[in-house]
């Protein structure tokens, strides 16, 4: 059926026609066709003298299912960090938890012996990295272990700082593999003069080259890579609102991007070189 885009999807589209190839793009027409025909690409762009442009968009995340996950882990661990009473001065600990480890019943009891836990440890946690297990039991009197990686560090600041976070195996391949067979039928599938290939990376951790690496080692699996005429990498780690950095590589060599902050291109660099940017009119 028909998909309705997340308003930074268009965020990120709309910016990257703005400057690409030189704003040639900036004042083309833009046909959202996923939103109104099932299994079309997600937009053809169009230019006054009638020179198409297609763009698939996806997210790659550093495992399938990653996003989810995250989604999960906002609503239960993260909402332990609001305790202030577990802040050591002077000190930042990071408590990791394992993703994609729980069942949904698992979760809620979990949290609480995680917070119950940090309130009779944290105080005693070495400066360092150091692994725990901490222990909580569902219902049914079914128990389980949750293994935390800590890391503790001084700071310079008297307040000190509680992170909760996720760590976890990196299986970028799979993820890239998911892309290509959801979106490339649909990419090389679509009558255009060029087609571009739009993979957004919003985890630092992340590696670009990793995800291109990904792609290149699947040439054969998916012949229709032939059939795009480039691949572009949008950096959203900070929020496509705040800051967008598109890249476009070639045989590993960085050879254009696009730099945007608060919806505004302020940089772009062509083989290496940086652009000269026309100076902001005054306001």
């Amino acid at each position: 059926m028909p998909v309705k885009h997340a308003k930074q999807d268009r965020i990120l589209i709309d910016l990257f026609l703005s400057a690409y190839e030189d704003d040639a793009w900036a004042d083309s027409k833009r046909d959202y066709l996923e939103e109104r025909m099932d299994g079309a690409v997600e937009v053809l762009a169009t230019k006054t003298d009638g020179v198409t442009l297609a763009i698939e968009h996806t997210l790659i995340e550093p495992f399938v299912g990653d996003t989810e996950d995250l989604v999960r882990f906002q609503k239960s661990f993260l909402g332990i960090e609001q305790d202030k009473s577990l802040i050591m001065a002077g000190h930042a600990i990071y408590v990791d938890v394992p993703v994609q480890q729980l069942e949904k019943r698992q979760r809620a009891p979990a949290v609480v012996a995680l917070h119950a836990w940090l309130k009779a440890n944290i105080a005693s946690l070495p400066v360092g990295r150091s692994r725990r297990d901490c222990q909580f039991v569902v219902a049914g009197n079914v128990k389980g272990v949750l293994p935390l990686e800590i890391r503790v560090e001084p700071l310079f600041d008297p307040e000190g700082i509680l992170l909760i976070r996720r760590y976890g195996e990196e299986k970028v391949g799979d993820s890239v593999e998911k892309a290509l067979r959801a979106k490339l039928p649909k990419l090389a599938g679509t009558k255009a003069d060029k087609r571009v290939l739009l993979l957004e990376r919003n985890q630092m951790r992340l590696s670009e080259l990793d995800i291109l690496d990904e792609i290149e080692k699947r040439k054969a699996q998916f012949p229709c890579l032939s059939d795009v005429h480039e691949i572009w990498i949008a950096e959203t780690v900070f929020g496509a609102d705040r800051y967008v950095g598109f890249k476009m590589y070639m045989n590993g060599k960085l050879v254009r991007t696009l730099e945007f902050r608060e919806g505004r291109l302020f940089a772009k660099s062509v083989n290496g070189f940086p652009v000269m940017m026309p100076k902001p009119r005054a306001r």
